[in-house]
């Protein structure tokens, strides 16, 4: 069975599953960039993840950063972002 490097594929979605499998393997530096990769910048699910690997990378500033932006954009399309 052959392998098939991230760089070989094009799609979001690919990365998302990428980004979560990287996660999971503890591989959290192949996690953020494959969360980089998405370049959805309003997609929770990308700044989510994205915000895990940087946490556990020790890059505390950028994980707040992207969880700020998260809950922003939260709040902009959510009837109860006052709870957050």
């Amino acid at each position: 069975m052959r392998r098939i490097s991230p760089d070989q594929l094009n799609g979001r979605d690919n990365y998302l599953g990428l980004s979560f499998t990287e996660y999971h393997k503890e591989n959290y530096e192949k996690a953020m960039e494959c969360a980089l990769k998405i370049n959805l910048p309003n997609f929770h699910w990308a700044q989510i993840h994205l915000a895990v690997a940087y946490g556990q990378l020790g890059r505390t500033a950028e994980g707040r950063a992207t969880i700020d932006k998260l809950l922003y954009q939260c709040s902009l399309t959510s009837t109860y972002a006052p709870n957050l």
